[in-house]
């Protein structure tokens, strides 16, 4: 038996608009592309399944100091917890995870209940830049998977 799985990241970021620290990026803004983490086909009795993808942030600052930093955060999806993402194919699911190391060890998160954050730095202290931040996914062996084509998304937030 055959199974097809696909997730997608669907990136959207948030913008604080607040009153930022003395000497902070003033009119900062970032932009994220999160392309998706494709798992392709999975056979329900060959274990696990790993797959990686990527997020891209390009941001810009206008006035004040440059961004030197922010953090990228990953929610739970739309189906599942952080401990145990799920992907759905109508009422079939299957459990997956995304993790922030190849090791896959780091389950990206927002930072609580055991999950990690990705802080990206702006080592040169320009006005724009951009960065990649690897994204690791792996689906457990599920001997009782039903076939079909399985999908989540997941919001990105990036935060600085």
């Amino acid at each position: 038996m055959m199974i097809r799985r696909l997730i997608g990241l669907a990136a959207l970021a948030s913008v604080g608009v607040s009153a930022p620290a003395q000497g902070a990026c003033l009119l900062c803004s970032c932009t994220v592309d999160a392309g998706a983490v494709s798992f392709g086909a999975f056979t329900a009795f060959a274990g696990a399944q790993d797959a990686a993808g990527a997020i891209d942030v390009d941001c810009v600052g206008f006035l004040g100091t440059p961004l030197n930093s922010f953090t990228v955060k990953l929610g739970p999806g739309l189906y599942g917890s952080y401990a145990a993402r799920q992907m759905r194919s109508g009422a079939n699911a299957l459990t997956y995870n995304l993790y922030a190391n190849a090791a896959r060890t780091m389950v990206w998160g927002d930072g609580s209940g055991g999950t990690n954050v990705v802080t990206l730095t702006n080592s040169l202290s320009l006005f724009t830049w951009s960065v990649s931040a690897p994204v690791y996914g792996r689906v457990p062996a599920q001997p009782s998977a039903r076939a079909g084509s399985y999908s989540d998304t997941i919001l990105v937030t990036v935060e600085w």
